[in-house]
């Protein structure tokens, strides 16, 4: 298994990542895959996403429970040039929250969605979407769209990390954003509502 070091997405040497402190340790398989990533902060292990096939969750939380951190099980599977990935988050060995998140193929997030526990059905008021991509400070033309209960669309968060640049759309001014963007029509609509997946030419 291969070891490799992030801070925020970017890979990093090890030697940077151990001086920081702040990073993320990834284990990959020989093919690639990965299969588990270890959150640390201040060289505190804070989290661990651990990568399922085939393994049940017993054997997981079994392997896990003793760092007593919290931890997701996740499951891919994939959806055209996209990957869902689907993620129970257990706290002290509890079932606490479930999520599926949409990625492009480079691991880059276009929705989060919180599932029901109980009902196993979206949470759309705590589903997020993603348009643009920050990288660091001087990153502009990124976006985060928030949703209410019944999946229709809330506001959008322009540019949502810099305190007094940011804006904010309505359904009134969300138009801007689709010839901003140069969004198709179904990439468009995709954004206007909660569903986590857009539709596949």
């Amino acid at each position: 298994m291969k070891i490799r070091y992030e801070n925020m997405g970017t890979p990093i040497p090890q030697k940077q990542a151990l001086s920081l402190g702040d990073y993320t340790k990834i284990y990959t398989l020989p093919n690639g895959m990965v299969k588990r990533e270890d959150s640390f902060d201040g060289h505190k292990l804070l989290t661990v996403n651990y990568y399922k096939e085939e393994e049940s969750n017993e054997e997981i939380r079994a392997l896990l429970s003793p760092l007593n951190v919290s931890f997701g099980i996740r499951t891919i599977e994939e959806y055209g040039p996209y990957r869902v990935v689907h993620d129970d988050s257990y706290v002290e060995n509890i079932l606490k929250y479930k999520y599926n998140i949409l990625w492009l193929a480079n691991n880059k997030v276009i929705c989060f969605e919180e599932i029901n526990i109980e009902t196993n059905l979206p949470l759309y008021d705590r589903t997020s979407k993603y348009l643009g991509h920050y990288e660091d400070e001087s990153s502009t033309g990124y976006c985060k769209f928030h949703y209410n209960v019944d999946g229709s669309l809330n506001f959008c968060e322009y540019d949502y990390l810099h305190d007094y640049d940011s804006d904010e759309f309505d359904l009134k001014t969300i138009h801007l954003l689709k010839d901003k963007f140069v969004l198709s029509e179904d990439l468009y609509n995709y954004y206007l509502t909660a569903k986590l997946l857009p539709d596949l030419d």
